[in-house]
């Protein structure tokens, strides 16, 4: 575990030395793109999409353990091509995650033999739940596209939980909640469905 931590040390600062630059291969376009992965080489690859309005994206790069190798967070932007090298990391199995407001992706990246490899079937999207009042009412919905079990928690203003149920939800999710002082704005919610908590 010890010798792990140390090789990803090392791999943060390679990834960062190694952030090649911009490509004009990739994109993908629309309001939630899918994310573009192509393997450039044995050791890089390189991401794109394009937005229509600015955003802010997160991308991330970790370990099988959890250990964040590569982070950025990037503010109003409409597109990101760019390309890694992985070169000088041990075998075994990557993540990389782009999120923005509405949508996380996440693509499992494999090292055999210091060649990368990776399949369609190592990509998810997770789209974010969203809430809102209207009417002294609490919303919250959300395109779950897959049928999941969805955990919602309502806390208030000193954090503690005043309602919690866990939901089976038919890829969408609709939910409302009264509440007796008639004031929903007070209180905090968190969704939790494939092993994410989103606070909104």
């Amino acid at each position: 575990m010890l010798k792990t931590k140390r090789h990803s040390a090392v791999v943060k600062m390679l990834l960062f030395v190694f952030l090649i630059g911009t490509s004009n291969t990739l994109f993908a376009n629309g309001e939630t793109p899918n994310l573009s992965v192509v393997k450039e080489n044995d050791s890089t690859f390189a991401i794109g999409f394009e937005y229509k309005e600015e955003m802010d994206v997160k991308i991330t790069i970790k370990d099988a353990f959890d250990f964040t190798l590569f982070k950025e967070d990037a503010k109003n932007v409409k597109q990101i091509n760019k390309t890694f090298d992985l070169k000088g990391l041990p075998d075994g199995k990557y993540f990389l995650e782009v999120e923005n407001k509405m949508n996380v992706y996440s693509q499992t990246i494999e090292i055999k033999n210091d060649k990368i490899q990776y399949t369609e079937d190592g990509v998810t999207k997770i789209n974010k739940p969203v809430s809102f009042v209207k009417n002294d009412t609490l919303y919250v919905s959300g395109d779950l596209e897959n049928d999941v079990d969805v955990q919602i928690t309502i806390h208030d203003k000193l954090g503690e939980v005043v309602h919690k149920e866990t939901t089976s939800s038919k890829s969408i999710l609709n939910k409302r909640f009264k509440f007796i002082d008639g004031r929903p704005t007070d209180y905090n919610v968190s969704v939790t469905y494939s092993d994410r908590t989103f606070k909104l």
